[in-house]
Order: C-alpha cells, then sequence, then structure tokens
C-alpha cells in the first residue's frame, strides 16, 4: 500500500518502480489468492495509469502490452471468475477494480480492446467474457452485484 500512496504523488516514483522491475511484480501479485494483495494490486496499477487531465500516459499501454498482455488476461479472468474464485472468496470490491481496470486500459492500449472482443470460452471458462457482463445484468441476477459495479459494466460496453 506505501508504493500506491508514493506512486500517487509522484511521477517520478512511479518510472523508477517501472524502471525496477515493477512490471513483473505487479504481474506477480495479480496472481495472489489474498484479497487484499489482490486489491492493493489493482490500486496499484490504478495509480500508475492515471493521468492529469490532458497529459498522455504511455504507461497504460506499456502496462497493458507487457509480458503478453499478462495483466489484461488476468483482469478478464477475474471478471470471469466472478467473486468465487478457486478456493477463494473475494468482494464485488474486487470485480468493480477489475471491470473499471478493463474500461481503462481500453483507453490506452489496441490490443486491449481486441482481446476484450475477441475473447471466446475454453476449457477454463464456459462463457467469454461479453457474456459474463450482460449476465451480471440480467435480471434475475443484478441483485448480486452493487450499483458502482452495473455502472463499471454500462460504461465498459458503452
Amino acid at each position: 500500500m506505501a508504493i500506491v500512496n508514493m506512486c500517487n504523488f509522484s511521477a517520478d516514483i512511479k518510472d523508477i518502480f517501472l524502471q525496477r522491475n515493477g512490471i513483473a511484480i505487479i504481474n506477480d501479485l495479480m496472481d495472489s489468492k489474498d484479497e487484499e494483495i489482490l486489491m492493493n494490486a489493482l490500486r496499484l496499477v490504478m495509480t500508475l495509469i492515471a493521468s492529469k487531465k490532458g497529459e498522455t500516459n504511455m504507461i497504460g499501454r506499456q502496462l497493458a502490452e507487457d509480458s503478453d498482455n499478462k495483466i489484461i488476461k488476468r483482469l478478464i479472468g477475474l471478471i470471469k471468475q466472478g467473486p468465487e474464485i478457486n478456493y477463494c472468496h473475494f468482494s464485488n470490491q474486487v470485480l468493480f477494480m477489475s471491470i473499471s481496470l478493463l474500461r481503462a486500459f481500453i483507453q490506452h492500449s489496441t490490443s486491449t480492446k481486441s482481446l476484450f472482443m475477441n475473447d471466446k470460452h475454453d476449457l477454463k471458462y464456459t462463457k467469454p467474457i461479453k457474456d459474463v457482463l450482460l449476465d451480471y445484468m440480467h435480471p434475475q441476477k443484478i441483485w448480486q452485484i452493487t450499483p458502482n459495479i452495473e455502472e463499471a459494466i454500462l460504461s465498459l460496453m458503452t
């Protein structure tokens, strides 16, 4: 959490973190089964890609496209699995942050949009991400998500 706070206040800290193998650290943290560690990793990514109004931020593109889009693929996996991730139970906050980050990454990298649009079902996940998001919005299931998640899904899909 301390690195998140430091990155909030200094662009130099962001650059140093990324130059010192920061993306590999984020990739490792994103695979955590501990919700607190995962949430801090998601906050760190959000902090790194945040930019001031009118500024362009190449960090978002770098994070999205590095290591064969590993961060984007992990976000898609988190959304597809929902709060019930293999032997874990994450709060809806993980789902909300994952959807919000995916939307932010679409603005930074065209490869993110391609991964999102071309996502198919596979052995691990029975549905593509678009279907999973639409299922969350189904009238019979909408009570399971918060208004913030609903808004994040609508924002991502538009």
